[in-house]
């Protein structure tokens, strides 16, 4: 899997999985497959979160990441850019008009594709700034 590549490049990163709704079979089949790859405890479920938490999340993120296939607005990417999280989304609906660098935006029906944009936001010092 292309996140293992990720893994790879960026050893001791947390990750947290945001979620509005989840549904109890994807929560376990998710911890499944992370114990399964050694990586349950590089991970955080948070489930619904309150605005303040949100915040912190942000402020203190490396990278926000919305693989989106459809979205209204895009509030998750203006949110993170608020808070100073350099963002990256796929490239559907309304969010190249949050975005609008190109850099920034990936295909998000193709794993290979989130996966070089994951790796690009959290490594490329210029491509962060943007």
């Amino acid at each position: 899997m292309e996140f293992f590549k990720i893994r790879r490049v960026i050893p001791f990163m947390k990750y947290a999985l945001i979620f509005n709704v989840i549904s109890l079979v994807t929560f376990v089949l998710a911890v499944f497959f992370l114990a399964t790859k050694g990586l349950n405890f590089s991970v955080e479920f948070t489930g619904g979160i309150d605005d303040e938490r949100m915040v912190r999340l942000l402020q203190t993120a490396a990278l926000s990441v919305m693989p989106s296939i459809d979205e209204g607005f895009g509030l998750p990417v203006a949110e993170a850019a608020a808070c100073g999280c350099p963002a990256i989304c796929s490239a559907v609906s309304s969010l190249p008009e949050v975005i609008a660098e190109p850099a920034a935006l990936f295909d998000p029906m193709d794993p290979s594709a989130i996966a070089a944009a994951i790796e690009r936001g959290l490594t490329d010092t210029d491509h962060r700034t943007i």
